[in-house]
């Protein structure tokens, strides 16, 4: 006779491997629809800031590359790791400009397989499809379609992802502290030299350190030493820093003081460029009101200020890894900066500048996080009295509509401005590839001239970088030059009688 254990045994397993398979398809769905998507949309054409960085690509081709070019201010930040990546590809395949882009979903993959390994730390358990696919759909949220089809953007991305392994090192290992922590501190370093966000994965790092507060001579070393870490990278950086080169725009107002002079309108930033996770505005348009975007905004908020009040109040008891809170924390301080540096510029840059929904998409990852992981069913014995409950089932609730309203809204929005953004980027190349033979007026007009540096096309041509690269080159010579009738010059009015 069978035994009866092997019996029941049987079935335990099938379960756990078809929970594990479906687990798994959670877990690749998110990053493979938006590998497609960043495939099918992204365009070989140069913009913008890509442009800027031609001159040292050039140089780098030729064999003039010098360490200063590399780390030099570009605006305000140094960007050492971005001209490294950048150059990467230039010598790689011409600056292929859909390599790239498919190389930051690629960190942003990375970055989101940190993050499970963390949730699943935090959650106390073994991944769980729901939240997974939850997390993977708002992570890869096309809410955030502007850095997703920029290749220069990856200052951004290695951003996330030197902060993500920061969190990993500092949290998941169990034995070999020591190298773990050297670990951390080179991830932050990473961050910071990709970008000056990067900044700010030094105090958050920081925050986790002090968290646990163990009575220890260990611990009192680690903080010590990250501090020492911090110091050094600030000094290193601001070496020679020039403070009077700056990207912004002399209307934007970018005055140290501004947001301390007018703090109703750096909290008014704050509040709609957190509501802009839910998106709207960008190419096609800006919105009539901000409603919308401010009720979002002080919702989303709300649920990080209690999130963060929350974790500190059962930091003893059940919250000795803050996942939710070191998340919220990055999030809003990347927020800071960006109201520092843009809030003379007026609410309305804090949607049309798509590209700064990144961290704003994370804080609502920290929001998922925390529902799950304290969702009504568990532990429903400590929850209380049946009004709790009820509020606890009801909050919860509202966490799962509003992500389905997040990930439906921002899935329509990326696609639609992904189209836009795909014509645009077609039309730069037919513009730059066939520049003699466009018309000025094409050249200079805003709508296909869009972040066209015309001085810089003949070295681009020259060393066939991007749209001069030799397979997109056929493709927009084929096409054509862009005559767009916006764009053209009128014709000539004719004197002559009867015509």
């Amino acid at each position: 006779m069978s035994d009866p254990t092997t019996m029941q045994a049987i079935p335990t397993r099938r379960h756990l491997l078809i929970s594990r398979v479906v687990t798994a398809v959670a877990v690749a769905v998110p990053p493979l629809l938006y590998l497609a998507f960043v495939s099918h949309f992204a365009v070989n054409s140069l913009q913008g800031d890509e442009w800027n960085q031609i001159p040292f690509i050039h140089d780098a081709l030729h064999g003039s590359f010098s360490v200063g070019q590399l780390w030099s201010q570009y605006g305000e930040p140094r960007i050492p790791l971005v001209r490294g990546y950048l150059l990467f590809f230039a010598e790689a395949d011409h600056l292929d400009l859909r390599a790239a882009i498919v190389g930051n979903a690629v960190l942003l993959t990375a970055a989101y397989a940190v993050l499970l390994a963390l949730f699943r730390r935090y959650a106390g358990g073994r991944l769980n499809p729901v939240p997974v696919l939850a997390i993977g759909l708002v992570w890869f949220s096309l809410a955030d379609v502007q850095n997703a089809l920029w290749a220069f953007e990856v200052g951004w991305y290695l951003v996330t992802l030197g902060f993500m392994c920061m969190l990993g090192a500092l949290i998941l290992p169990k034995t070999g502290r020591p190298l773990w922590l050297v670990v951390a501190m080179l991830a932050a370093v990473v961050a910071t030299l990709a970008w000056i966000q990067g900044f700010v994965v030094w105090p958050v790092g920081l925050l986790c350190l002090l968290w646990s507060r163990p009575d220890s001579t260990r611990w009192k070393r680690e903080v010590a030493a990250w501090c020492v870490a911090t110091v050094c990278m600030v000094i290193v950086y601001f070496v020679g820093y020039d403070r009077s080169i700056t990207s912004c725009k002399p209307s934007f107002g970018c005055v140290p003081t501004n947001p301390i002079a007018h703090p109703v309108a750096a909290v008014h930033f704050l509040v709609v460029l957190v509501g802009n996770v839910v998106p709207g505005g960008f190419l096609d348009g800006v919105p009539h009101s901000y409603v919308r975007f401010e009720l979002v905004g002080i919702l989303v908020l709300a649920a990080a200020a209690f999130i963060v009040v929350q974790s500190i109040r059962r930091r003893e008891v059940s919250e000795s890894t803050p996942l939710p809170l070191l998340l919220i924390a990055f999030s809003i301080l990347f927020d800071l900066t960006l109201v520092w540096g843009r809030v003379g510029a007026g609410p309305v840059y804090a949607i049309q500048a798509n590209r700064y929904v990144m961290p704003n998409v994370i804080l609502l990852v920290a929001i998922v996080i925390y529902a799950w992981a304290h969702r009504p069913w568990v532990g429903s014995a400590a929850i209380g009295s049946p009004a709790k409950a009820m509020t606890s089932w009801i909050a919860f609730a509202v966490v799962c509509g509003f992500v389905v309203l997040q990930v439906f809204v921002a899935t329509n929005f990326g696609i639609r401005e992904a189209k836009v953004t795909r014509l645009l980027g077609i039309g730069r190349g037919q513009l730059t590839v066939n520049w003699n033979l466009v018309p000025l007026a094409v050249r200079e007009c805003d709508s296909i001239g869009f972040f066209v540096r015309g001085d810089q096309v003949p070295v681009a041509a020259a060393d066939r970088l991007g749209e001069f690269g030799p397979t997109s080159y056929r493709y927009f010579a084929k096409l054509g030059p862009l005559l767009d009738p916006a764009c053209s010059e009128p014709p000539p009015v004719s004197t002559k009688t009867g015509q």
